[in-house]
C-alpha cells in the first residue's frame, strides 16, 4: 500500500458517493427509505498514522522482517517516518545535479567558522545535532 492509496482509502471514507438505508424509515414509514451516505470523518493524524504503517509494513518486507503489531509502535512509526522523510530529503538534493557540499578549508575562514559550517551542513541534510 502506497501514500497514494492511503489518500484514496481516506478519500472513500469521507465520501463514499452512495445511498444508505434510512433507519427512521422503520418508525416512521413517510420518511424515504434510502438517504445519501455522507461518510466518515478521517483526521489528518489517522492519515498519516495509515501512511506510517503502510511504509513501515513495506521497511519490514525490504529488510526481510515479519511483521508483529506490537512491535508498530507509534515511536516506532514516527521514527521511521523520519528516517523515509530524510532519505527523501537527501534524494533529492542529489537531484538536483549539483551535491551542496560545505566549503572546503581555507586560510581564509577560521577554523572554528569553518566547524560551525560542518555542524550546520550535517544538521541541515541529515537532522544531527
Amino acid at each position: 500500500m502506497t501514500e497514494d492509496d492511503v489518500d484514496d482509502l481516506c478519500s472513500n471514507i469521507r465520501k463514499p458517493g452512495s445511498d444508505m438505508f434510512n433507519p427512521d424509515h422503520l418508525q416512521n414509514p413517510d420518511l424515504p427509505e434510502m438517504i445519501p451516505n455522507h461518510g466518515t470523518a478521517v483526521g489528518r493524524i489517522h492519515q498519516e498514522r495509515l501512511k506510517q504503517l503502510a511504509f513501515y509494513y513495506s521497511y519490514l518486507d525490504v529488510v526481510n522482517r515479519n511483521f508483529v503489531a506490537a512491535n508498530a509502535t507509534i515511536v516506532e512509526l514516527v521514527r521511521l517516518w523520519k528516517f523515509k522523510k530524510n532519505m527523501e530529503n537527501i534524494k533529492e538534493s542529489k537531484q538536483d545535479g549539483e551535491d551542496k557540499y560545505p566549503e572546503k578549508f581555507s586560510n581564509v575562514k577560521t577554523s572554528r567558522e569553518f566547524i560551525e559550517s560542518i555542524e550546520n551542513w550535517i544538521q541541515e541534510h541529515y537532522g544531527v545535532d
